[in-house]
């Protein structure tokens, strides 16, 4: 259950200055993410220096599971309590570590309300559905990821919730069968020194379960179904980590069609791509495709601002069509979810072509061309109840 997750290096010039090294940091022990430590004054240098020979004693008398501090001086003034943090995560995660498989870090942020959300602490946690922390007292809002390579931010990147909003997931670097998690919650230590945190994948999974060419009745029946690819266009690459709900897409791959080139650099280019054998008949077919983007609801589309599609690119007698379908939107909406498609959510289809569809990749079927079923669920919540289109 090893990560495969890595980030763009941060900016070189992220540097750290005297006052960010005192606002008070905790760490597991393990490389710190924070970088740049060259240019800290000598007597800073001394103290940090200091503290990691005291994280380092530390660690022989605390548990794997208890935050370690390395501290500043604004920490250490204030007063502290220990807290108990529950996390909910993916069945897969939870049932590897019961299993007794080696478990990766959580990397958690503690972000102090009454100063702007600015940092409080910070600690690197073997996951375990209880761990135990060490936080100043007051409230706090946590945020907690696993499967993010921590060693490739800077402090500057993270002195504040809202410069860590900034920092994004990467599409092409994702692994679906070990996502990228976040979560967040709130805790008032010494109050209520208890909290929840869900975790959740970034992605967003597109599921194809059945797939049939029904042409009963129309000039081209009995026509040869053959080449069948299933693909997404339109797909989100990036992601803030802290993304929830109304999230607006940026930067996109398969920008209109279906680009091999974009697809180079990615370690999993199966996440945006199904290809099936044979002829695709009136029986529908049972499939296994599952495709894997980042969210988007951008509220209207336009240039630079498409929405994600669902595209069955098919040959019928010889000829090249496709069907390509707004995710999540106008016609193929579910009552009462948000326009688009939302992070840690399965859109599972069912598709009956019924009707001769687009020659262009990127110009959308009518609802007449494509008979679907539509059910979206929780990530891991599969049931069988569809809305039908």
């Amino acid at each position: 259950m090893k990560t495969r997750w890595t980030a763009p290096t941060a900016d070189p010039a992220n540097t750290v200055s005297k006052s960010e090294v005192s606002t008070g940091f905790l760490s597991k022990g393990e490389a710190s993410p924070l970088r740049d430590f060259a240019d800290i004054p000598s007597d800073s240098l001394f103290c940090y220096l200091l503290a990691i020979l005291l994280l380092a004693a530390s660690l022989c008398l605390c548990g794997c599971r208890k935050a370690a501090p390395v501290t500043g001086p604004d920490f250490e003034a204030a007063t502290k309590c220990s807290c108990l943090l529950c996390v909910d995560g993916p069945a897969s995660l939870t049932e590897g570590v019961k299993g007794g498989e080696a478990a990766d870090s959580v990397d958690i942020f503690a972000y102090n309300p009454a100063n702007g959300y600015r940092i409080d602490s910070y600690s690197r946690i073997a996951y375990a559905p209880e761990i135990q922390l060490t936080l100043t007292t007051g409230p706090k809002r946590l945020v907690v990821l696993y499967g993010f390579d921590v060693s490739r931010l800077s402090y500057t990147d993270i002195v504040s919730m809202e410069q860590l909003q900034q920092v994004c997931g990467y599409l092409e670097a994702e692994d679906p069968a070990n996502p990228l998690l976040s979560g967040t919650a709130d805790i008032d230590a010494g109050v209520n020194p208890r909290a929840t945190v869900a975790l959740e994948p970034l992605l967003t999974r597109i599921r194809v379960s059945r797939l049939a060419a029904d042409f009963s009745g129309c000039s081209y029946e009995g026509a040869v179904v053959d080449s069948v690819r299933i693909y997404l266009t339109n797909v989100s690459c990036r992601c803030s980590l802290l993304a929830q709900d109304g999230v607006r897409a940026q930067a996109f791959v398969n920008y209109g069609r279906w680009s091999e080139a974009d697809l180079r650099s990615f370690s999993s280019p199966e996440m945006l791509c199904d290809t099936l054998d044979g002829n695709l008949g009136a029986t529908p077919r049972s499939l296994s495709t599952c495709l894997y983007c980042y969210p988007n609801q951008n509220p209207d589309e336009m240039a630079g601002s498409p929405f994600t599609r669902l595209v069955v690119e098919c040959r019928i007698n010889g000829e090249r069509f496709y069907y390509p379908i707004n995710i999540g939107r106008g016609t193929w909406k579910a009552a009462g979810l948000a326009e688009g498609l939302a992070r840690g959510k399965t859109y599972d289809f069912t598709i009956t072509l019924r009707h001769l569809g687009s020659r262009d990749p990127d110009t959308v079927v009518e609802w007449v061309s494509a008979g679907l079923f539509v059910k979206i669920e929780k990530w891991e919540e599969l049931d069988e109840q569809y809305e039908k289109y």
